[in-house]
Parts: C-alpha cells; sequence; structure tokens
C-alpha cells in the first residue's frame, strides 16, 4: 500500500522539521497559488468592467421596454403573459422545494444541522436529537471499525523506532487538518517515523499506531469506518477534539471504549472521558520550530477574508516589532454562534474605533473544509491575522468555560498576540493574570480601551504576551512532550 499517497498535503516530506527539500518545493507551491491568486483577482477586476458595460446595456433595454409597455398592444396581450409567468414560477417553486428536501436529508444522513441558506431557517433539536441518536445506535450496533482487519504486527522491541500514522478527514474542517499536521511534524522532530493519511487511502497497513484526529469527523463524514477493521482496535489511538457538552462528543464518546487510549486537547475533558473508565491523558498541542504553516515572514493570501484589508497590513511583517506597531488592533475568527453574535454586536460601536478583523462563519453551515493546498492557505490567513492582531479575543461558543486552546494558544499565544477571553478553565501551564487576560463580557469594553490606548495598558499587553509566548516555548514543546505521552502505550504494546 502507498503509505505518502500523491496528492495528500505534505505527506511526502517532513513538515516544519529538518527537510529543507520538502519545505523548498512547499515554498514554491504556495508561491505559485499566491500568483495564481492575483491573475483571479485581475480576472475579476476585468469582469468587474465587462458587468458594468452589461449593465449599462441593460439600462437602455429597460428604456426602450418602458416605452413598449406604453403601447396599445402590450396592454391587449397582459392576461396571456401573466398566465405564463405564473406557470414559471410554480415550475421553479417545486424545484427549489425537492432541492431544498434533498439537502435536509442529506445532511440529516451526516447528523449536521440542515440549514435553509435563503430562510435561514434552522431544522428542530428535536430533529436533530434523532439524527444524532440514529447515527449513534448505528455505531453501537454495527460498530465504527468496519474495515478490512490486517496482519497482526510484530511487537516492538528494545531500540525500535516506531512508525505512526496520523489520520484526518479530507472533508473536515481545515483546523483539525492543521493540528494533523502539527502531530505529524511533532512526531518527525521526536525521532518517530510518522505518515500523514486521509480516509480516502485507507489504513497504512506497515504502522505500529495510528493516531486519529477528531473522530467524530473521521468516522462520519467520509469513508473512516471503511479504513479499520476490529484488529486494528488494540493499536488505534484518539486525539478528540470537541467539548463534552456538544452532540459531536457525545457521537465520539460512544467510540472511546472500544481503543487503545484517548488524548485530548483539555486538561478538564481528558478527565471527564476518564470518568467513563476509558484510559485518556491531556495532550497540550504545543510548539514545534520551523512549522511552515505558521511561517511569520510571508505576505496574507489575497482572498475573501483578507480582501478588505490594505496592501500594506496583508504585506507587513513582524520582525521582533512591538505589539504597539501591529496593524490590526482586534481579531476573533469563530462560528457565529447566537452568544457571539450579540456580544460583537453590542461591542460594534467601539469597534467602530479600531482596525478590527472579525470572521464569524455562519451557524449550522458545516465544517469549513480545506482540501488539498488550500489547508495551507487557510491556515496561513488564520495564522496571518493573528500575527498582525494586537489582540486575539476568545468569546465561548455557550456559557461553558471551555479552554479552546486553538484559538488561545496556537492562534493567539504562538502568533505573540495579546489573548484577551472570557474565564476559562485553569489549564496549566498558563496562568491567567500573566499569559492571558480574562474578564466577564461585561469588562471586555473597557480592558480593549486599556489595553490598545492606556500607555500602561500597552506596556502591560507587551509584558504578557512575551511571558505567554517564553512560558509556551518553554513549557509546551511538542515533540519532548509526544515523547512522553506515548512511551506508556509504546510500553503497553511491547
Amino acid at each position: 500500500m502507498d503509505r505518502n499517497p500523491p496528492g495528500l498535503p505534505l505527506a511526502a516530506g517532513d513538515l516544519g522539521c529538518e527537510n529543507p527539500p520538502a519545505m523548498a518545493q512547499l515554498q514554491t507551491l504556495l508561491e505559485a497559488a499566491d500568483l495564481d491568486s492575483g491573475e483571479a483577482w485581475r480576472r475579476n477586476e476585468m469582469l468587474q468592467f465587462e458587468c458594468d458595460e452589461w449593465k449599462k446595456r441593460l439600462a437602455a433595454e429597460q428604456e426602450r421596454r418602458t416605452a413598449m409597455e406604453k403601447s396599445f398592444s402590450w396592454w391587449i396581450t397582459f392576461p396571456l403573459r401573466e398566465l405564463a409567468r405564473m406557470q414559471a414560477r410554480l415550475r421553479r417553486s417545486m424545484a427549489k422545494r425537492i432541492a431544498r428536501l434533498g439537502k435536509i436529508a442529506r445532511q440529516i444522513a451526516i447528523g449536521h444541522r440542515a440549514v435553509d441558506q435563503k430562510a435561514n431557517v434552522f431544522l428542530s433539536e428535536d430533529a436533530l436529537a434523532r439524527a444524532l441518536s440514529s447515527e449513534v445506535e448505528s455505531f453501537r450496533t454495527k460498530g465504527f471499525l468496519r474495515g478490512p482487519d490486517a496482519p497482526a504486527k510484530a511487537r516492538l522491541r528494545a531500540g525500535d523506532v516506531p512508525e505512526i500514522a496520523v489520520y484526518f478527514s479530507a472533508s473536515g474542517n481545515y483546523f483539525f487538518q492543521e493540528i494533523a499536521l502539527l502531530i505529524h511534524a511533532a512526531f518527525v522532530e521526536a525521532g518517530f517515523r510518522s505518515v500523514l493519511r486521509t480516509e480516502a487511502y485507507g489504513a497504512s497497513a506497515d504502522s505500529d499506531f495510528h493516531l486519529v484526529v477528531a473522530p467524530h469527523e473521521f468516522f462520519l463524514l467520509g469513508k473512516g469506518s471503511t479504513c479499520f477493521g476490529q484488529s486494528f482496535a488494540d493499536r488505534l489511538v484518539f486525539l478528540n477534539t470537541e467539548q463534552p457538552q456538544t452532540k459531536w462528543f457525545q457521537l465520539a464518546k460512544v467510540m472511546f471504549p472500544h481503543v487503545r487510549h484517548v488524548f485530548d486537547m483539555d486538561r478538564q475533558t481528558a478527565a471527564v472521558i476518564r470518568s467513563f473508565g476509558c484510559a485518556s491523558s491531556h495532550l497540550p498541542l504545543g510548539h514545534v520550530e520551523n512549522f511552515l504553516p505558521y511561517a511569520a515572514d510571508a505576505d496574507l493570501i489575497l482572498g475573501q477574508e483578507t480582501e478588505a484589508l490594505s496592501p500594506a497590513i496583508r504585506r507587513w511583517r513582524d520582525l521582533d516589532r512591538p505589539l504597539a506597531d501591529r496593524p490590526i488592533d482586534i481579531s476573533f475568527v469563530g462560528e457565529a454562534t447566537p452568544r457571539r453574535s450579540a456580544f460583537f454586536a453590542g461591542l460594534a460601536p467601539l469597534l467602530a474605533n479600531y482596525e478590527s478583523h472579525l470572521r464569524l462563519m455562519p451557524a449550522g453551515s458545516g465544517p469549513w473544509p480545506a482540501r488539498g493546498p488550500e489547508i495551507h492557505r487557510r491556515t496561513r490567513t488564520t495564522a496571518g491575522l493573528s500575527q498582525r492582531s494586537k489582540i486575539v479575543i476568545n468569546i465561548h461558543r455557550d456559557q461553558e468555560h471551555y479552554f479552546e486552546w486553538h484559538r488561545l494558544v496556537l492562534m493567539g499565544i504562538w502568533q505573540r498576540a495579546l489573548v484577551l477571553t472570557e474565564t476559562v478553565t485553569d489549564t496549566p501551564p498558563f496562568v491567567a493574570g500573566e499569559d492571558y487576560i480574562q474578564a466577564s463580557l461585561e469588562e471586555m469594553p473597557r480592558l480593549i480601551d486599556y489595553y490598545l490606548r492606556d500607555p500602561k495598558g500597552i506596556q502591560e499587553a507587551e509584558r504578557i504576551r512575551n511571558s505567554a509566548f517564553a512560558r509556551f516555548k518553554g513549557s509546551c514543546h511538542l515533540p519532548t512532550l509526544m515523547k512522553q505521552l506515548w512511551a506508556p502505550i509504546f510500553q503497553q504494546a511491547d
């Protein structure tokens, strides 16, 4: 079986590690993509010009039609034309209804919230609960390991270098793919052998262990359940990424007892999983040297998320400048839950005084996929926005005080921004007030002004973001953490 399939992002090289040819090749691809993007936007300007020309022609045609409608013959044939329009409207209405029903049926089948984009009507919670219950029951009765079995692997001997295959869903959220890339890079830097795969290429039969990132997506969205047979269970490890109060956690929870170990990005959630009787531990996603998707020395790619930014902001470089020099004051990227939308709507008068960049994706619209090279464009854009932001703000999706590791640490502290968040659960090694600022929603407007305008606040923000980054690099070196956390798993397999 091809262990590093062609077309899979970075599977042919060691991302972010000591592999200059692979990084040079990826850099060449990214530069070519940027050129393609620039050409696309130039083409867009030409199309806009042509569109203006057509608008002029349409206006002239409208004048001609207005003159015609004043004629006697036009009024004589009016009933026949109205009848034809009614018939056409009825056909279009029926086609839309059929398409809408098909879309809802497909989304129920995969457990997603279906959205009527035009009317913004969501399925009822009862319908969502029934869809989720059906999927959970399917996993309980049929199992989620429905693929072919593999020959038994020889036990690891002293001195053997284990190989870990890291999997993510090709149809899943881009930030889970990003996490898989980070873990792959950490394994290689730690001295392990690692391959990167999606469900489209099946299981890596030669690998000693199999780590699935975001199992609720991997086994649900694509053909993940056909990758592994029951013989893989003892070598299968999960990285859970979901909060306990979500429906996706309830889906993943059904699978936890049937794998060797479950890692979680959140310390408290790992404790919850252990309370189910499952082997689980906290995996703090940490620093990896030269991780290319987070490279700071790169322009922001021109696209939907960045088209409103000036060329000066897109070309800006940190170069160890003070935080106060960054061109974006406040940024946020996340799902537009009702709670977040209400907060940012109330904050609008304050945000009008600052250079703000808010990216709220429609709730219930499904994963934010980034297939193929697009994952690097999405990740580079999100990280690049944080690298240009003074404050990365964090608002919980609901009332739970979850420590959103990806936004707070990977997109905040790692990118050397000041993190301003709602109250979160204590998560060592980071300390509130020393590495990030936590506050209630009511306190945030005052703190934003303080850290962006008050000279004392500006100095304090500089101290906090430097303290956080130093602690992150010192205490969260991911290759070292991988050696420590995986040692018991390797020993159990001996």
